[in-house]
């Protein structure tokens, strides 16, 4: 998937409002909720999938409308996934973002993974994941 800079901060925008719509903001139009539906269903299944680009993922950390709370339920949900289902695709990518931006690893540190998920994380991403219980 090939997706220029304002598809990015598009696509970004509309799955943070269908963040903001789920947790009880209003929405005008009929319409715009379903192009909210479908810029999150797009982000979920291309991650599920491992062709979101890194950079959507990015923008979503980075959103200048996002909170610690909206992070957290990135964490939860397509950092969690690009995780579980497709880690070797975005692992290293994610260790990158993580020595470079504080936001990063606020968000990582929200994600849970598997003991075996977790042991095959780069070095980098296992000092900011937290480590699963042993039960």
């Amino acid at each position: 998937m090939h997706l220029s800079s304002a598809e990015i901060d598009d696509l970004a925008t509309a799955y943070l409002h269908h963040w903001q719509v789920t947790s009880g903001a209003r929405v005008s139009e009929p319409d715009e909720r379903a192009a909210l539906d479908t810029a999150y269903e797009l982000v979920e299944d291309a991650v599920t999938l491992g062709t979101l680009p890194i950079e959507v993922l990015d923008a979503l950390v980075r959103h200048p409308e996002g909170s610690p709370i909206f992070r957290f339920y990135l964490a939860a949900g397509p950092v969690e996934d690009s995780l579980t289902k497709q880690q070797d695709r975005y692992a290293d990518e994610l260790a990158t973002r993580c020595r470079q931006d504080a936001l990063w690893t606020e968000t990582l540190s929200g994600v849970w993974l598997s003991k075996k998920q977790w042991k095959q994380l780069p070095k980098d991403l296992r000092r900011v994941v937290p480590e699963p219980k042993s039960r």
